[in-house]
């Protein structure tokens, strides 16, 4: 006897927090492929000091940036597909911002280099929004509305 699952309506919500989000997210892929391509014009809004900083990362360093923000986008984008694969990568994502900010804490660079008590709202923002999109996705996986 074949089993038949019945299917949730995705809330109105699902697509609004996934479409918000990718745009979100798309920010920081902007910003990863700008400045992983050294793009000139992009870098122009950095001082002397912040791109030294950006372009002596170390590769482990570039791995979790890249983790961080190519997971956060397709998480976003598996959430409107209604996978609840997107819970994953965001654990993934997550615990790339995670490994990105120990490196920024431990590298020893001044407060300046990485954006001043702005840099440090804007990563406790990043925190807020990365936290938010996991529970979120959690919660949508184990009400059945994700798959």
């Amino acid at each position: 006897m074949t089993e038949i699952k019945e299917s949730i309506k995705a809330p109105w919500h699902l697509w609004v927090v996934g479409c918000i989000m990718t745009l979100w997210n798309a920010i920081g892929c902007f910003d990863y492929m700008m400045t992983q391509t050294q793009n000139e014009q992009y870098l122009a809004q950095y001082n002397i000091e912040q791109l030294d900083y950006f372009m002596q990362f170390p590769a482990w360093v570039d791995a979790a940036w890249a983790c961080g923000v190519w997971g956060a986008i397709l998480g976003s984008i598996l959430l409107l597909f209604r996978s609840k694969l997107s819970y994953y990568v965001y654990i993934i994502s997550l615990g790339g911002l995670i490994v990105s900010s120990l490196y920024h804490l431990t590298s020893g660079v001044t407060l300046d280099v990485v954006g001043g008590t702005a840099g440090l709202l804007f990563t406790g923002l990043l925190y807020v929004i990365a936290i938010g999109q996991l529970y979120y996705s959690k919660r949508m996986k184990d009400s059945g509305v994700i798959r």
